[in-house]
């Protein structure tokens, strides 16, 4: 959690969060950081929660969805990112 919150830059956490400045700041670390699967799988769950708490959940399941298709080799901490990918998926289409 907390690698997650300074990588928003404490969007997420400030009072009041602001959910919009911390998608804005972790996808731009995706586009800088694109070989980085590991923090790209992250980030994209961490914008669709960040989007969830703005009521967007179409684009809280693009990220998901992006998320659970990022997955190349599934090392455990992939395989963790996948499946919090699934669920969330799984969840918001009920």
């Amino acid at each position: 959690a907390y690698t997650m919150n300074t990588v928003s830059d404490w969007h997420l956490t400030h009072t009041p969060p602001d959910p919009q400045q911390a998608i804005d700041v972790m996808l731009g670390i995706i586009e800088r950081y694109p070989y980085f699967n590991y923090l790209r799988a992250a980030c994209l769950i961490k914008s669709g929660k960040a989007y969830e708490m703005l009521g967007m959940e179409t684009k809280a399941i693009e990220c998901y969805r992006a998320a659970h298709e990022s997955n190349g080799t599934l090392t455990n901490i992939m395989q963790l990112y996948y499946r919090m990918a699934e669920d969330r998926i799984s969840r918001l289409k009920r």
